[in-house]
């Protein structure tokens, strides 16, 4: 015989769900439902464990919708708004219900990622380049540049002549501070009016200050646009030469220069090529170091620095130009510029090779200059001169090997930076010499054992 508790334990289960009648477990094609809401999706940082779901939906009606997809990754529709289908699976208890995505859509389109190209825009008259993007009119006027999109008015470059003091010139323009800021490797002004900037940038050789401002008369993607004008400003070069100078001229067949302008070839060679420089002087040396004109010939300028400043002169019927006295300086007044004219070279005359094996480097230097070296610990010194020197607290432009960097001029080979200092109008030079460090192997001497 059966034990009366055990059948009196059955019975109980069997009288409760007897009794309860519709309230029996719903099956899981019952709980299932197919749905199709919008709102914003967002990620499920819930710790509640009745909630499941990876991902959230905030309806516009402000009620949550747990949901989940096996197949498709929600994480990459995180706080947009979307539309979602899917079936919706009735939670048991107090478990939330749960919606299985199949199909999900961005409510409105996202808007495509367009690619902002840029062209460079150069004029020699007004001896300014920039680039903008390409989707900007650019219209060009006697003294001022104007650039559109959509027919609205962006940003304009107004070229003003015969000016070289920025802050009294912008200052009788401007009520506001400025902010001191570099544009085209001159020191320039920046103002600032809501979502309006104004640039006030010189161009001493030139003699000119460009007005760049950024005035869009829309609000709509107004950031965007600053964006772009300020990578234009970052674009910005002012440009010393003009005219046809600096074209290609000479070879083969030979391509002649413009009137007023001679073809400055790299040698003598019979096809040789070379560039246009003008017959004379420069338009404007005010901002020039002082070279002294040739007096007995018609001449004209046979070589330039890299600010377009003349450095030598050849007479045009090929006399030899009389070399003026000159008489014996200092050369502790010649590192100083006190008194003294020096001639700077140009890149092409960046040719004399100077190797230390010591140090294991090389370099070139203009072809007439001197160098002499001092060690300081483990930092290398080498001083520059047109000159014998014999050590480099006399040079025009030092170059020193150290562990960091620094100067006006330098460059890294290997682990240690060579670092240039000297007078700020052969800073192109310095450059030009920097660029020429090549590491080579360093040679130890070893005496050999008798």
């Amino acid at each position: 015989m059966k034990n009366p508790i055990y059948l009196f334990l059955l019975i109980i289960p069997f009288f409760v769900l007897s009794a309860c009648g519709g309230n029996e477990v719903p099956s899981l094609d019952e709980r299932i439902e197919v749905v199709d809401i919008e709102g914003t999706l967002t990620t499920n940082a819930s710790a509640e464990v009745y909630q499941k779901g990876t991902h959230k939906i905030q309806t516009v009606g402000a009620d949550t919708i747990y949901i989940q997809s096996p197949t498709i990754n929600l994480s990459d529709y995180v706080d947009e708004e979307v539309r979602v289908k899917g079936k919706m699976t009735e939670g048991l208890g107090a478990a939330e219900s749960v919606l299985t995505v199949s199909e999900i859509e961005y409510l409105e389109p996202k808007e495509e990622v367009v690619e902002i190209n840029f062209k460079t825009y150069e004029n020699q008259n007004f001896g300014l380049s920039f680039d903008h993007p390409s989707q900007w009119i650019l219209f060009e006027g006697h003294e001022a540049i104007t650039l559109t999109y959509q027919e609205e008015e962006i940003a304009r470059v107004t070229i003003f002549s015969d000016e070289t003091d920025v802050d009294a010139f912008a200052g009788n323009r401007e009520v506001d501070v400025p902010v001191e800021v570099t544009v085209g490797a001159q020191r320039s002004l920046r103002y600032a009016s809501g979502s309006n900037l104004t640039f006030y940038v010189p161009n001493p050789p030139k003699n000119k200050i460009y007005q760049i401002k950024f005035t869009p008369t829309l609000t709509e993607g107004v950031q965007e646009k600053k964006a772009l004008f300020l990578d234009l400003i970052q674009s910005v070069e002012s440009m010393s030469r003009s005219g046809f100078q600096g074209q290609i001229c000479g070879g083969e067949p030979r391509v002649d220069c413009p009137e007023n302008f001679f073809c400055q070839l790299n040698d003598g060679a019979e096809f040789a090529t070379g560039v246009c420089a003008p017959v004379g002087k420069l338009a404007d040396l005010s901002q020039c170091p002082r070279l002294n004109e040739p007096t007995q010939c018609e001449f004209q300028i046979a070589d330039y620095n890299e600010v377009g400043c003349p450095v030598r002169y050849e007479c045009i019927d090929g006399a030899k130009i009389a070399e003026d006295p000159s008489e014996e300086v200092d050369a502790n007044d010649f590192a100083a510029g006190i008194g003294f004219d020096y001639v700077i070279p140009t890149a092409s005359q960046v040719t004399q090779e100077v190797v230390n094996e010591g140090a294991g480097f090389s370099m070139k230097i203009p072809s007439d200059w001197y160098y002499a070296n001092a060690q300081s610990g483990s930092d290398l010194t080498v001083g520059f001169l047109n000159q014998a020197l014999e050590s480099p607290e006399n040079a025009l432009v030092t170059m020193t090997v150290q562990d960091f960097d620094g100067g006006q001029a330098s460059v890294m080979v290997g682990d240690k930076y060579y670092v240039f200092d000297g007078p700020s109008d052969l800073v192109p030079l310095m450059q030009t010499m920097a660029g020429t460090i090549e590491a080579v192997e360093v040679v130890v001497e070893v005496e050999e054992e008798k």
